[in-house]
């Protein structure tokens, strides 16, 4: 099946209403489709959702559908409260090849590794402010 079909209208304008299929399926649902620009403006339009598992699941989408178009808003989604929505765009970004998705997984390994090495030396300036420095952050 051609993923420009007419699947992306029977999905999107029904996303989450139908009680037996919860709002987050729906939207992950859309990462399989591919190419279809209805179905990226209906993920994008799930990363602003008030629930977490949605936001993450439309982050998650993005990436599975290779939303080039949507690094603006995945890189937005960086500054997401809840880390599953922060980890998803990452991978996201990192599946679309964008080095902010790299920098983000360099971020949690360089934390990981700073606390086992007891350094508390991290590289959290990117997510902090959106820029990388040379130098780590003072706690």
């Amino acid at each position: 099946m051609d993923s420009r079909s007419s699947t992306a209208p029977l999905i999107v304008p029904n996303c989450g209403t139908c009680p037996s299929y919860p709002a987050n399926q729906a939207v992950r649902a859309l990462g399989l489709i591919t190419g279809n620009v209805e179905a990226e403006k209906a993920a994008v339009s799930a990363l602003e959702d008030k629930k977490p598992n949605v936001r993450m699941a439309a982050a998650s989408a993005l990436g599975s559908m290779q939303a080039k178009h949507a690094n603006v808003e995945l890189e937005r989604a960086l500054q997401d409260s809840e880390p599953a929505v922060v980890l998803a765009a990452a991978n996201s970004l990192f599946l679309l090849h964008d080095d902010v998705g790299y920098d983000i997984y360099y971020d949690v390994f360089d934390r990981r590794k700073a606390r086992e090495q007891g350094t508390g030396q991290r590289r959290t300036q990117h997510i902090q402010t959106g820029k990388t420095s040379a130098e780590p952050v003072k706690p």
